[in-house]
């Protein structure tokens, strides 16, 4: 059963908040301290404001308006691209790259308004990664494999965001630094 939100708001004073069919938003409100997953896929057409909440995103998912998140947690989960990642504007937000961004013939920019990710078990799959305004693209203690990928500016193997041993970063098909 598809599940839909045409501008209303979802509080969540804790506990978690999972959609395990597809949903449609057209503008709404994730606020509280607890956790939403969309884990069969998100459709999202105009703003999502996620406020102090984990927000995971699973499944094939499309982000064709704007996500808002504030001192949230982003979870980029499932597969997605580019132009399926649409626009982010993050503050305060800890975002973890845990599925597959193929980002073949393709240039991401980490900085002021989406800042750093963190690898935790993710994969990027070809073109370019670059960080600026003090973002990195860091591996946490799940890991994470770049495959045929180019990363200007700062790649972090275990050192800020993880302090201590066997983080494993893989490389498939060359990494250009």
């Amino acid at each position: 059963v598809p599940f839909y939100n045409y501008g209303g708001t979802i509080g969540l004073a804790q506990g978690t908040f999972a959609l395990n069919s597809s949903a449609l938003f057209n503008g709404g409100f994730l606020n509280g301290s607890g956790a939403v997953s969309f884990n069969n896929g998100l459709q999202n057409n105009q703003t999502l404001s996620a406020n102090g909440i984990t927000l995971s995103l699973n499944g094939a998912w499309v982000n064709a308006g704007t996500i808002n998140a504030t001192n949230a947690v982003l979870n980029l989960g499932g597969t997605f691209t580019l132009s399926t990642l649409g626009t982010f504007n993050t503050s305060g937000v800890v975002e973890y790259l845990t599925g597959t961004f193929n980002n073949t013939g393709t240039a991401l920019l980490l900085g002021s308004s989406v800042g750093s990710w963190i690898m935790n078990g993710g994969t990027i799959t070809g073109g370019t990664v670059t960080t600026t305004n003090g973002a990195a693209l860091l591996v946490g203690s799940g890991g994470g494999t770049l495959n045929a990928v180019t990363v200007n500016g700062t790649l972090d193997v275990g050192d800020s965001y993880y302090n201590g041993s066997g983080v494993v970063l893989s490389v498939l098909n060359g990494l250009t630094l």
